[in-house]
Parts: structure tokens; sequence; C-alpha cells
């Protein structure tokens, strides 16, 4: 699988786990970085954002993503 269409299911399954407001206001805006197979990369706009994300919905993310 690419990891655009990976990207694709895990996104869906957020907009799902935290709703549309959330989704809408901090995760709509990730991007698919980079995909070597067994490491999916998310950009995000700056190392603040990052942090935020990380402590708000990093466990979110990990789910969405197992679940895929």
């Amino acid at each position: 699988m690419r990891g655009e269409a990976l990207w694709a299911e895990v996104d869906a399954r957020l907009q799902t786990k935290v709703g549309a407001p959330s989704y809408k206001l901090w995760l709509k805006e990730l991007v698919v970085v980079g995909f070597d197979g067994t490491t999916l990369d998310i950009g995000v706009s700056n190392a603040l954002y990052r942090s935020f994300i990380m402590k708000r919905f990093g466990n979110v993310l990990l789910d969405a993503l197992a679940e895929t």
C-alpha cells in the first residue's frame, strides 16, 4: 500500500474518532511526507503545531493507524 492510500484510510478514521470540528481545526492539514513500507511520516507546518498534535492527538493517530 502506498503512503497516500494508507493515510487516506487513517484520515477517514480520524474524522470519525475526533469529530468534524476538531478534525477541521487541527488535523485536516496533516500531510504524508514519507512512507518506507513500515513507517508513515506525517508533516505539519511547524514544531509547535507538531508538539500540540502529538500531545492532544498522538494516541488517536496511533490507534487509527493500528486499525488500518
